[in-house]
């Protein structure tokens, strides 16, 4: 062999071993500028779903692996519960409402997407007969082309006709898009039998399909707190203690499902 051959051999070899290098030591997505276009070279083939919990993001091209487009589920937080001060008849409370919901579908244009997801509404107790909650945070999704706002649940605490109320879709009049409202919190139940007094709280509102609000306790005494699920589910209701923290609302979510 001579050394042009050599040196040939030696070139196709330290090619092959920086595309072996991309694919198994970097992030597998490098995307790159050709003839002024934007272009990816892509090697994480198949089916991903990525999370994003409570937070701000920029998500590059990169980060979505350079799909040209893909699938959004979003919810909103949901509310904190309420309590009471437990003494008859003034012991109804309410849950908290649950985060709003909304699926879609989007182009990517290889642009930067900016999403927000919100928390959940959390709340401390004042004193045996009053409580502060709050509400759950809005989630939110910017594309290049698209926008979106699910509203957050109300706490059950709101001392006004919108509380524990389910969290809103904002106006939007893109096709193919499944929005569902977030559902109500439910007021409490409470009674006194000859000596004894029963409580069942009221459960909190859910989001999306999910069936996760917090649930219906019923106690002595009305002691039972139940945190909403993840996500955006509301908290439940129950009797004011200066030992417990009203019940929190479940966080918010987006997921994105993408092929490549």
């Amino acid at each position: 062999m001579n050394k042009q051959h050599l040196f040939t051999t030696v070139k196709i070899l330290l090619f092959i071993f920086g595309i072996l290098t991309i694919i198994f030591i970097c992030d597998k997505t490098i995307p790159v500028l050709i003839d002024n276009e934007f272009k990816c070279w892509n090697f994480k083939k198949g089916f991903h779903i990525l999370t994003y919990t409570p937070g701000y993001y920029v998500l590059t091209p990169k980060d979505y692996y350079c799909a040209e487009n893909f699938a959004v589920e979003m919810w909103a937080g949901g509310g904190s519960g309420s309590c009471s001060s437990g003494r008859y008849p003034d012991c109804v409370t309410r849950g908290g409402g649950g985060g709003a919901y909304i699926s879609f579908n989007i182009k990517t244009y290889m642009k930067n997407i900016i999403i927000n997801v919100g928390k959940g509404g959390i709340g401390n107790i004042i004193s045996i007969s009053n409580c502060i909650g709050k509400s759950g945070e809005n989630s939110w999704f910017n594309s290049y082309n698209l926008n979106f706002t699910v509203e957050g649940g109300t706490t059950g605490c709101l001392n006004t006709t919108n509380k524990g109320k389910g969290g809103y879709v904002f106006t939007h009049t893109e096709q193919n898009i499944i929005a569902i409202n977030g559902t109500n919190g439910t007021d409490s139940l409470c009674t006194y039998g000859s000596t004894i007094y029963m409580y069942c709280s009221g459960s909190g509102g859910s989001s999306g399909l999910y069936n996760n609000g917090g649930r219906t306790i019923c106690s002595y005494y009305g002691y039972g707190v139940d945190d909403g699920k993840i996500p955006g589910g509301g908290g439940n209701s129950h009797t004011c203690n200066p030992y417990l923290n009203l019940s929190k609302g479940g966080d918010g979510l987006i997921k994105i499902y993408l092929s490549i």
